[in-house]
């Protein structure tokens, strides 16, 4: 087992504004983050958070309702573009209601949450399998880990065993894979881990929502440290492959 290295990647705004209330430990809703960048390679820094007065308060239903209608006009303007075969436009378009519909999820943590939680995302490469671990206590993105291992049947599950035999474990684990067969297996691998920790213990495979972006982001931070081009993992689990896909044919 390898452990690789420990710096978040934070590609683009989405997910840096995804990431701030893990480095706050609350969620800004009525309140002024200022975010600084410095460095040669851009590290980030949450330097000041000033609480808004109540007398702005509808400036969150103004900014929603902007948001809404800029969203509406670049869809009939992608579309449009589409229409009139300016697809490098349309790409374009597209991109950016990307960006835009990412802030609609920006807040990915329940301000009241004081519960510990760890968000392990698995990627297979052929012969190996790269993990991507973080720690959230509190409500505070704590740690990351990276490992590789080599892959085998059920490595996922051995793995997860394994790692909480010497490592703390939290009231919730977020993957973004099943490492159980069925809802049974997955129920006495919670009883185990419950014994284990002392007290209860769940997974969670989310769908939608706050946790789906914690496993998003995992993800992504998996792929900064595998030499592949992305749009290939978007396809891998788009189309639910074991693998990465090797050969694409069109027809």
């Amino acid at each position: 087992m390898t452990k690789l290295k420990k710096e978040i990647q934070i590609d683009g705004p989405a997910n840096l504004l995804a990431t701030v209330p893990y480095l706050l430990g609350f969620n800004p809703e009525k309140s002024l983050v200022i975010v600084a960048v410095k460095g040669r390679h851009d590290q980030v820094v949450v330097s000041m958070t000033l609480d808004l007065p109540e007398k702005m308060e509808d400036l969150d239903a103004t900014f929603m309702n902007n948001l809404k209608e800029t969203l509406k006009f670049l869809t009939s303007e992608m579309q449009r573009a589409s229409d009139e075969q300016k697809f490098e436009r349309a790409l374009e378009i597209r991109n950016q209601l990307n960006r835009l519909q990412n802030l609609e999820q920006k807040q990915i943590i329940d301000a009241q949450n004081t519960q510990n939680q760890d968000v392990i995302a698995f990627e297979r490469q052929g012969e190996q399998m790269h993990i991507v671990r973080f720690g959230i206590k509190r409500g505070v993105l704590s740690t990351k880990q990276n490992f590789c291992v080599d892959y085998e049947t059920r490595i996922k599950q051995a793995f997860v065993m394994a790692f909480y035999q010497t490592n703390t474990l939290p009231h919730e684990i977020i993957v973004n894979q099943a490492i159980w067969g069925d809802e049974a297996e997955k129920e006495s691998l919670e009883t185990v881990l419950s014994q284990l920790r002392g007290g209860k213990v769940v997974f969670t495979l989310p769908l939608r929502g706050n946790k789906l972006a914690l496993v998003k982001l995992a993800e992504k931070n998996s792929e900064s440290n595998i030499d592949h081009d992305s749009a290939l993992f978007d396809l891998q689990r788009a189309l639910n492959l074991e693998t990465l896909p090797r050969v694409i044919e069109c027809f």
